[in-house]
């Protein structure tokens, strides 16, 4: 009986994160609330409440899921890779193949970055966060260490490896960014690129 009740809140909770994502695509995060999330997913705003605390906990917890989701697609690819230089490809073009099928949720991710419900719930979101993505972490770091990678501090990979992803994809699924970017060109231009910048020869200067 426990189970299935457990069972039974998983699914509510995952309604009312598939609800609020749909809330937010057609309104942005002003037009997200809770009436909106509670009406578009039949849910009693109770039961939103009893999962989430809150709307802000309800759209901290929708921003873990997709993030998560985003790092399993990245591990998936990553795990077939065999070298640096296939992991760097593996790693970009599964972020942009996810902004390619998932455009809502890359958005959601990319632009909803710095909203103040993030800033509410820190510890939360960044140990979701930091969780979703160790095992990538871990794949590079032994890596990085064997001379597989340019010897660059780790913020500096960190950056060279999601920097222009994550500015590509935000500009790709962000309408009101002037400069547009088509995500098919960038999936056959940008792996390679990026993976130039992070090859053993470009060490840091001394």
């Amino acid at each position: 009986m426990m189970a299935a009740k457990r069972q039974r809140g998983t699914l509510t909770a995952d309604r009312l994160l598939t609800a609020a994502l749909e809330v937010w695509a057609a309104g942005g995060q002003h037009g997200l609330s809770v009436q909106a999330v509670t009406e578009a997913s039949g849910v009693s705003q109770g039961s939103l409440y009893h999962h989430f605390g809150s709307l802000s906990g309800l759209a901290s917890a929708l921003w873990i899921r997709c993030n998560q989701e985003m790092g399993h697609a990245v591990l998936h690819r990553l795990r077939a890779a065999s070298n640096a230089r296939e992991g760097v490809h593996a790693l970009v073009r599964a972020c942009l193949d996810y902004a390619r099928e998932q455009p809502e949720a890359a958005r959601y991710v990319h632009t909803a970055v710095y909203a103040d419900f993030l800033a509410e719930n820190p510890d939360e979101v960044r140990q979701a966060k930091d969780a979703a993505w160790a095992e990538v972490e871990a794949w590079f770091a032994p890596r990085a260490a064997a001379g597989e990678i340019a010897d660059l501090p780790q913020a500096v990979i960190h950056v060279l490896l999601f920097g222009p992803v994550s500015e590509a994809v935000r500009r790709s699924v962000q309408p009101s960014m002037t400069v547009e970017i088509d995500l098919n060109e960038a999936v056959e231009i940008l792996p390679e690129r990026i993976w130039r910048s992070l090859r053993p020869e470009n060490r840091c200067p001394r």
